[in-house]
This record gives C-alpha cells, sequence and structure tokens, in this order.
C-alpha cells in the first residue's frame, strides 16, 4: 500500500535514511524557492500516525544545491550545499536533526560551479563530509582534489585530507561517495579526462579511491 500522509504542499523535493532502530527519516524541500526544509520521523507502522515533524526551518535566499540525510548508531543528520558565492567557494551547513535538533554548523566546501559533496556518520557518530573541487568553466582542471571533513567529539570540525589525483592529466570529477567502516574513511569518486586522439575528442572516465584512517 501507499502512505502519502504527511501532505507536503509545494514538494520539491526529498531525501531518506534509516535509523538504527529501523525508523525513516525523511527530509522534504519545500515552498516556491524552494525555501522550507522539514524532516518527518516514522514513529508507527501504523499509516494513521505514520510520521512525525521533527524539525523544519527557513533555508538561506537560495535552495541547496545537493542534500543529504544519513543516520549513525544514535543520531542522524541532515547535511546542504547551497550555491557558490562570488568568490568561488561554497559552505555546507550540517544539523543533527535527531535525537535532538542542534545549531546548524558549517563547513568549507568545494569550489566551482559543478561541485557537489557527500555525508557519511562513523561508528562514533560524527559526520563525515566529502567535497570536491572543480572550475566554474568547461575546461577540466589541472590535478583537482578532494576535501575530507570529520566532526571531532568537542564539535570543531577536523580536516582530514586533501586528496589529489596521482596522474597530473587534465581530469575533471563528476561525483564523490563518502562512507565509514571502523576507524577508516572510504572516499569515492568518479573524474573524466579529456583526451584528444587524431583529432576526436574522448572522454575516458576512472573511479578513484581513498582509504583514510580516522582513530
Amino acid at each position: 500500500f501507499e502512505v502519502t500522509y504527511p501532505a507536503v504542499a509545494g514538494a520539491e523535493k526529498s531525501a531518506s535514511a534509516v535509523t538504527a532502530d529501523r525508523r525513516h527519516m525523511v527530509a522534504v524541500l519545500s515552498g516556491t524557492t524552494p525555501s522550507a526544509l522539514t524532516v518527518y520521523r516514522q514513529v508507527s507502522d501504523q499509516p494513521s500516525i505514520a510520521w512525525d515533524a521533527v524539525t523544519s526551518f527557513a533555508l538561506d535566499s537560495q535552495a541547496p544545491y545537493h542534500y543529504r540525510v544519513k543516520s549513525g548508531k544514535a543520531t542522524t543528520w541532515v547535511a546542504w550545499q547551497g550555491e557558490p558565492t562570488s568568490g568561488g567557494t561554497r559552505t555546507i551547513q550540517i544539523r543533527r536533526i535527531f535525537p535532538t535538533v542542534s545549531p546548524i554548523e558549517t563547513v568549507t566546501g568545494s569550489e566551482g560551479q559543478a561541485a557537489g559533496f557527500d555525508l557519511a556518520i562513523d561508528d562514533q557518530d560524527r559526520p563525515c563530509i566529502a567535497s570536491f573541487k572543480t572550475t566554474t568553466t568547461a575546461q577540466p582542471n589541472l590535478i583537482p582534489f578532494i576535501r575530507v571533513h570529520r566532526r571531532s567529539a568537542t564539535g570543531t570540525w577536523e580536516y582530514e585530507l586533501a586528496a589529489s589525483y596521482e596522474e597530473e592529466m587534465i581530469a575533471k570529477p563528476e561525483e564523490v561517495a563518502i562512507t565509514t567502516r571502523g576507524n577508516k574513511i572510504h572516499v569515492f569518486d568518479v573524474a573524466w579526462a579529456q583526451i584528444v586522439f587524431t583529432g576526436v575528442t574522448l572522454r575516458q572516465s576512472t573511479l578513484y579511491h581513498t582509504e583514510i584512517n580516522a582513530p
């Protein structure tokens, strides 16, 4: 059966995660811009009382370019990234939404028009963010790099890594994914190289994997 409760007027996008107690958390963008992000938690298996609004808050003037919802052992976080500023940098904002709603925190994200990020929660319930740098033009970067940040136990953000590609070639990242296992942080990204062969421009993609110790 399908459950369409609660109804969200003007809903634009949604992202979800499953908590340790096997309940769903769903974040919904809504409004005309859209201008608000509302998070719902599944509190019952009964459709009539299935969802509870955990929090709802207004966003900045621009809607998130990317956003993620991820759960750890005891916490759930939502992170979003808006359009770049005039200087080219992006700010990633993150907020704990379960078991309690925390203040919004910020992390210096990647640069460029097509840049993106991903979010993971490690075994210690610390959020980890990976973002990649690219350019605002159609031309790729030389040796682009990935930033990885991890939230410490005190609430500060630790800068873990700026990983550059081994090949000094023209490459442009397209997607990044981060996950954790034990005391390891794993970052995966796909980058493409622009290669000219006998006058024909070819596009060759490569999957990269970086493993980071995070004691």
